[in-house]
Parts: structure tokens; C-alpha cells; sequence
């Protein structure tokens, strides 16, 4: 029964926050209301709860690396607590860095199993091809409802933020490698182009100097993936470093703060306060 119910509770869930997003997308672009809680909170908060009731009643039947992740998931969680005493950070923060955790389990999932396939890995392809258009149209119009973000480079269709829309592409590139599918790879691959953000571009990276390594047992063939590889990669950032919010974050504060999108000073004042109020 629980084989059974957790990839239909997936399904679900996969769906669900996709039209959530979507919807709330639209309605911070376009609509004038002052809403108190949009939808993709309202689908994520609901998440987080099966995830919790999922983890209460199967954890110690569950596989050890599903154990992992609900071990990192109480360390985040403490995280959070930890920063909503101190400094008041609210549960935003907890949903938007431990979303990527609730897909984990699209990266245990026995493929072979027809229901698996039918209830999550169907949709998955189904949600990517979707949001592939939906990018392929933002590029061609230059909609605002479709990009990443407002001042830069990046289009990530219906997609709510940029962190949700690198774990998604994440999990849906390890899925198409481990079904053999090389249609629904490819436009996993060029979708995590468009999007736009850095750790996008760096997963794919080390993951094709993982692929190199893993699968080319020549040397010399080796070699020379490794250099197309580094070379694309190069070419790449520097055309992403290139547009004009990095070049002036670069100019006036440096290459590490345009390479942590100004996280580096975040985190230099937040361990300041710390140190000073704590210690």
C-alpha cells in the first residue's frame, strides 16, 4: 500500500506546485492585490507536512539514503529555528532551501517499476516539456512572466524563483540519465541553460567531469572531452559574467561578490552580529 501511495502523493505534489507557481507568478506580476498568502505557499506549506507525516510513520522502514535526507531536513530545520530566534528570519526561508529535499526521493525511484513510471516519471517529463515552451516563448517575446529574474539574463517559465527552478532541473537531468531517455535529457540540458543561474551552470559542469571520467576510458578521448568541456564551460561564464549586473558588481565589489550574488557581505555581517552578540 505505501509502495503504492507514495509515487501517486509525488504525482500529485509535482503538479500541484508547478499550477501553483505558475498562478502565483502571475498574479506578483500583474495583479495589484496585496495578497496575504499566495498559492505556491499555501502547496508548500501542505508539502512540508506530508513530508513530515511520510517521515513519522516510515522512517525506519525507509532506505538508509531517505533516512539521510530526513536527517538533513532536521538540520535545516534547526537552522531555521536558530535564525527565527536570533534574528527573525520567518519560514519562507526553511521552504525555499529545503525545497530541493522534497524532490530527493525522484533520485531513488526504481524506474524499472511501471507505477513509478506512470505516476512520476511521466509527469516529470510532462511538467519539463511544458515549462520548456513556456521558456522557448519567453525568449522569443521577452515576456517578464517568464524570466528568472528582472535585471539579467534567464528564463525559467512558470517557475516561481531561481533556487526552485535549479533543484527542479537538477532532479529532472539525474531522472532522464537514469531512464535512458535522451529526448527528455536534451531538454533538460538546454532548459538549465536558459534559466540562467550559477549553480545550474556549475552542476552541469561537474557532472559532465563526472561523466568524463565515468564513462571514457581512452585517454586521449578523455582528454579531449575534457578540454571541449572546459572550453563551452569558459565560454559560457564569460558571456554570463559578461552582462551588465555583473559587470558593474564586479567593478565596484568584486569578482566574489558577483560569484555569490552579494552572499559573501551577507554572511561576513551576519557572522559579525553573532560573534558580537553572542560571544
Amino acid at each position: 500500500m505505501t509502495e503504492k501511495a507514495i509515487p501517486v502523493v509525488i504525482n500529485v505534489t509535482l503538479i500541484s506546485i508547478y499550477l501553483a507557481d505558475g498562478i502565483t507568478k502571475f498574479l506578483q506580476k500583474y495583479s495589484n492585490y496585496n495578497f496575504l498568502i499566495y498559492p505556491s505557499r499555501i502547496v508548500k506549506v501542505l508539502m512540508v507536512l506530508l513530508a513530515v507525516i511520510f517521515g513519522f510513520f516510515i522512517f525506519r522502514r525507509s532506505p538508509r539514503s531517505l533516512q539521510s535526507i530526513y536527517g538533513l531536513l532536521f538540520i535545516l530545520f534547526s537552522v531555521f529555528l536558530f535564525n527565527n530566534v536570533y534574528y527573525g528570519t520567518d519560514f519562507n526561508y526553511f521552504l525555499k532551501y529545503s525545497c530541493f529535499l522534497f524532490f530527493a526521493p525522484l533520485f531513488f525511484l526504481d524506474v524499472d517499476d511501471v507505477f513509478w513510471k506512470k505516476n512520476v516519471v511521466n509527469t516529470m517529463k510532462s511538467l519539463v516539456y511544458i515549462n520548456f515552451f513556456f521558456i522557448i516563448y519567453g525568449l522569443l517575446t521577452d515576456v517578464q512572466l517568464y524570466k528568472t529574474y528582472h535585471s539579467r539574463f534567464g528564463y525559467n517559465g512558470l517557475l516561481l524563483t531561481a533556487m526552485q527552478s535549479t533543484y527542479f532541473y537538477i532532479s529532472s537531468i539525474v531522472l532522464a540519465i537514469k531512464i535512458k531517455d535522451k529526448t527528455f535529457l536534451l531538454v533538460s540540458l538546454i532548459s538549465s541553460l536558459f534559466v540562467g543561474t550559477k549553480i545550474l551552470l556549475g552542476f552541469l559542469f561537474f557532472a559532465g567531469i563526472y561523466v568524463v571520467f565515468s564513462k571514457l576510458k581512452k585517454r586521449k578521448t578523455r582528454l579531449r572531452a575534457l578540454i571541449s568541456l572546459t572550453s563551452i564551460f569558459t565560454a559560457i561564464s564569460l558571456m554570463f559574467f559578461y552582462q551588465k549586473t555583473f559587470k558593474e558588481i564586479i567593478e565596484t565589489e568584486g569578482f566574489l561578490t558577483a560569484l555569490s550574488s552579494t552572499r559573501n557581505g551577507l554572511l561576513s555581517t551576519t557572522w559579525n552580529r553573532l560573534v558580537r552578540n553572542q560571544f
